[in-house]
């Protein structure tokens, strides 16, 4: 074909070449002939091609501006779920910090929601995307479109829900373990004798410009075995005492002994280590997972305290048969009475062997019967295994499983 041959209206001629033909040999002669015409191979026709979508014509801008819209609209819509997420559970978080959980497991729990969340918007745009195929295919967007750009969205998707998480994250910081109990009035050292001990105990909280003490020198030791009642009316400082033995809060003054270990108040941080080793709880509210099963309640306290898979579960297994259940270890909390309820919460409680159990109002929401048939529960649990058990009560029963009763009254113990 010679130039004089090609119309005016020609834009550019498709030349393919027989097998075995040399394409330079072929681009050299077409240039001979047609001097004025550009000669391109497969790969550099698509390289400009590119160029061109991108650059001349601002699709590649306005393809941009569109992913970055679409990923700040993402942020926020997945910072929004997280956030709402964070306050319905709320509760669930407190009750893990509790139980000896620190931020750190909460914030493993929202990064992995983001992560989820990340993974599954990916999908359905790639998803949606892949549909589209043939309409992309159509203005020459797959010469754009490519594994790796894909793979770049991927990853940046993921960073930004992420980040969207951080938002949740001062919130966590802020949950208070002991919301977890039925009322609230407003490092280690050398080792001891008893499992349990108060010294001269003092709580000052600040209201304002003002300092009310609510704890006013109380003083208490308990063994291994014994098990120990305090009552006292509302506003007597008794679930504020139980928080600091928790080792939840830490005293104004004196000292606190755990499991022959001195609690250093000067550092607020090991205190989760300190209730995920030594302590158990059995709240009044019960406070159990309701998305998780009974099993499932007991094993992720033993997640928490560094146990895991078949071990975890096997544990698990064990102390809820040792309560009774073990004819319901895969139901939820919503599928139980209030007796079994409270039995998985004891369960959960004696998880990874604690010597010392605290027990906040734990008949308050049972009947008579069923609340008998927990108190000597627990006394079998604390003669059996040796275990420190302090309840605070309204409850009278409570005096006919207890070696000890104690009053608190006005920030101060009284036997």
């Amino acid at each position: 074909m010679s130039p004089d041959e090609l119309g005016g209206n020609t834009t550019y001629i498709l030349v393919r070449l027989a097998p075995g033909v040399d394409p330079e040999a072929v681009r050299r002669e077409i240039r001979r002939r047609l001097p004025h015409n550009d000669v391109h191979t497969g790969p550099e026709w698509a390289a400009q091609s590119r160029r061109y979508w991108v650059e001349s014509t601002g699709l590649g801008l306005n393809l941009a501006m569109t992913i970055f819209l679409g990923c700040l609209v993402g942020v926020v819509v997945v910072a929004q779920t997280l956030y709402a997420s964070t306050m319905e559970h709320i509760k669930e978080f407190g009750t893990v910090k509790a139980i000896g959980g620190s931020n750190l497991d909460i914030y493993r729990i929202l990064a992995e929601q983001a992560a989820i969340s990340a993974v599954v918007g990916f999908l359905l745009g790639g998803t949606f995307s892949w549909l589209l195929r043939p309409a992309l295919a159509k203005i020459d967007l797959k010469l754009i479109i490519s594994p790796s750009f894909a793979a770049v969205v991927g990853v940046g998707t993921l960073i930004l829900c992420l980040a969207a998480a951080m938002i949740s994250f001062r919130k966590v910081a802020r949950i208070d373990p002991r919301s977890r109990f039925s009322r609230l009035t407003p490092g280690l050292g050398e080792k001891t004798m008893s499992v349990l001990q108060a010294h001269d105990v003092t709580k000052v909280f600040q209201e304002g410009r003002e300092s009310v003490s609510v704890l006013n020198g109380a003083s208490l030791q308990v063994e291994r075995g014994e098990v120990v009642a305090l009552e006292g009316p509302s506003g007597s400082g008794k679930t504020t005492f139980l928080s600091i033995l928790g080792c939840i809060l830490t005293p104004t003054s004196g000292r606190i002994v755990i499991d022959g270990r001195e609690v250093d108040p000067r550092r607020p941080d090991r205190l989760p280590a300190v209730r995920k080793g030594s302590i158990g709880f059995v709240f009044q509210q019960f406070n159990l997972f309701p998305a998780l099963t009974a099993l499932e309640n007991v094993e992720y306290a033993l997640n928490i305290k560094g146990r895991r898979g078949r071990e975890a579960r096997d544990e698990a297994r064990r102390v809820l048969e040792e309560v009774g259940l073990a004819d319901r270890l895969g139901f939820l909390p919503r599928d139980l009475s209030g007796g079994q309820k409270q039995r998985v919460a004891i369960a959960r409680a004696l998880a990874g062997d604690p010597p010392i159990l605290l027990a906040d109002e734990p008949t308050a929401n049972l009947d008579s019967q069923v609340g008998g048939q927990v108190l000597e529960m627990f006394r079998g649990l604390a003669r059996k295994e040796n275990r420190a058990l302090l309840i605070v009560t309204h409850d009278p029963k409570v005096r006919d499983i207890a070696d000890r009763v104690v009053q608190i009254r006005d920030g101060r113990l009284a036997a």
